[in-house]
């Protein structure tokens, strides 16, 4: 679940800041013909349909405030040939495996692919190689000092990695050379923006693995339907008895959150309106949400959050 959360955070960078390279169709919901057949997780976001939310409007007037992107983007889109808010339409992370901090990241967008290529060849220790008509470019990240991997495939598709197995393996599925199309690839519901799935079954965790059916993957949502965020968690256990105490544990987290956040009112209302509903041995976790005030929520739980802990550190060390 730690690799499924940096995940998360990278789409969200990869979508305001791209530093990298792409396929034949511009893709927004998730194209199961581009993952692999073995794919274990994925995470899309659906940049085309985040633009139609009004959270995707909050988000970008708190950023204007801090940050001069009208100014910055029109530069970088000069720079790079690329400018993250009008030329990318959806990003799909994924991989074969639940191996620390390794997946495979297709950016479909609308490039310079001269610019882009120029702008990758500036960093450090670049090279590049021949792969199957392809060519795969490898550097060093000036802000972590790892080594990164990309791959420009067709004219709308920016292929990266962290390993380079990881990108031969996406361009073996591009390139119909291996089977695509996993099982845990369903139709986004309507309204969702961001999406995710994962086989915990196969995690790799004994306690998960027990939990949990190996017959449906876990499937996550972020969507906006009617003004509403909708954010939907669903999970199959082995069996129905095993869904009432996944249930029973869930209900107590709940409960446990809701008792150890007392001094944070807006902590309190968001968990609160957690719901944990069972059908037979499949459990769903929702949480619906004003979406005109989703940002207004996160400011009033950051704040909260900051006087939590100055009060904790004023308070005399036992």
């Amino acid at each position: 679940m730690k690799l499924f959360r940096k995940s998360l955070a990278a789409v969200a960078c990869l979508a305001l800041a791209v530093v990298a390279i792409p396929r034949t169709a511009l893709a927004a919901p998730i194209n199961a013909k581009e993952v692999s057949s073995d794919a274990k997780w994925y995470i899309h976001l659906d940049f085309e349909a985040l633009k139609k939310t009004a959270i995707y409007g909050q988000i970008l007037d708190e950023v204007r405030l801090n940050v001069p992107i009208d100014d910055f983007l029109p530069q970088l889109k000069a720079a790079i040939g690329i400018n993250p808010l009008t030329d990318i339409t959806g990003v799909t992370v994924y991989n074969t495996s639940f191996e620390k901090d390794v997946a495979a990241v297709m950016v479909y967008a609308k490039f310079d692919k001269d610019l882009l290529t120029n702008a990758v060849a500036q960093n450090p220790d670049y090279a590049a190689t021949d792969y199957n008509k392809h060519t795969i470019q490898k550097w060093t990240d000036a802000n972590d000092g790892k080594t990164k991997m990309g791959c420009i495939y067709g004219d709308n598709v920016i292929l990266m990695g962290d390993k380079e197995a990881t990108i031969k393996m996406a361009i073996d599925v591009l390139d119909a050379k291996t089977a695509s199309g996993p099982a845990l690839i369903k139709e986004a519901p309507k309204g969702a923006f961001l999406y995710g799935s994962a086989d915990l079954a196969k995690a790799g965790d004994a306690n998960v693995s027990q939990l949990l059916s190996n017959s449906q993957a876990a499937l996550a949502t972020a969507s906006e339907v009617d003004g509403k965020l909708g954010i939907n968690v669903n999970l199959t256990a082995k069996t129905v008895e095993q869904g009432t105490q996944l249930k029973a544990l869930l209900d107590g987290i709940k409960a446990f959150g809701e008792l150890g956040a007392k001094d944070m009112p807006t902590a309190v209302e968001v968990l609160h309106g957690i719901k944990v509903s069972v059908d037979g041995a499949k459990v769903n976790i929702a949480l619906q949400h004003d979406a005109k005030t989703i940002i207004e929520t996160v400011k009033k739980f950051d704040a909260e959050n900051k006087a939590r802990e100055a009060k904790a550190a004023a308070e005399p060390k036992k």
